[in-house]
């Protein structure tokens, strides 16, 4: 459905390289050369955001959020308006608001309104990449989050999310938290129009896995396996 690479050099445009046109604008924020893979997108936790040019569309479906963050060691363990959205879409109100993202105590979300998760711990994650990434299956309204390729929240949601309108990268899209920016680096940004398996979050992990080239994960209901000669960052 959508990904984000960073990788140009300059200019106010974000280029959706999955193939579907879902272009984005830049509003403040900068390309980074030293993103998580190639250059990441540098922003500030004050005003710094992105938007698509037209919606995602999410609502009444299975889908996948994925990305890499790393933090400002000023803005954790978070910020003033309380929050740090790093994807938020939609209005504030029931299975209509998209939020994901940082906390104020560290602890990571992702929510649709009134539906959804927190991490089952708190994270400081300064000047750190991480992996993060939700899951919805909307068959079953499994809704899982994902850190560095590791289940870290769960949870069945009462019904699908339904909002619509613009995607809001580093800011939260509905009141009161417009004022919610993440402060740091993002890179590799992706949504799926399904609900990625266990190791495919892991895959998506291992590929940003700073010179990783061997990497085994356990699954607790699939037992464990092992990727070789992944690809360096």
């Amino acid at each position: 459905m959508l990904e984000y690479s960073f990788d140009e050099d300059e200019g106010s445009v974000i280029l959706d390289t999955s193939g579907h046109g879902r272009d984005g604008d830049l509003f403040g924020a900068q390309y980074e050369p030293n993103g998580r893979i190639g250059g990441g997108l540098k922003l500030d936790g004050t005003n710094h955001y992105a938007e698509l040019d037209s919606g995602l569309p999410l609502a009444g479906r299975s889908f996948t959020l994925a990305v890499w963050a790393r933090p400002n060691a000023s803005q954790q363990p978070c910020c003033e308006s309380g929050r740090q959205d790093i994807f938020s879409m939609g209005v504030g109100q029931p299975d209509q608001g998209l939020q994901f993202g940082y906390e104020w105590d560290g602890y990571f979300l992702v929510h649709f309104w009134d539906d959804g998760l927190f991490s089952d711990q708190s994270y400081t994650d300064n000047e750190q990449w991480h992996h993060w990434g939700a899951t919805y299956e909307q068959t079953t309204k499994e809704l899982l989050l994902y850190r560095d390729g590791t289940v870290v929240g769960s949870d069945t949601t009462a019904d699908d999310f339904m909002g619509t309108g613009t995607l809001v990268i580093a800011r939260g899209a509905m009141s009161p938290f417009t004022v919610s920016y993440f402060g740091g680096v993002l890179d590799e940004v992706q949504a799926y129009d399904r609900a990625l398996s266990a190791t495919d979050m892991t895959n998506l992990f291992v590929r940003g896995h700073s010179a990783l080239i061997t990497y085994t994960a356990v699954v607790e209901s699939a037992g464990s396996y092992t990727i070789t000669n992944a690809d360096q960052a």
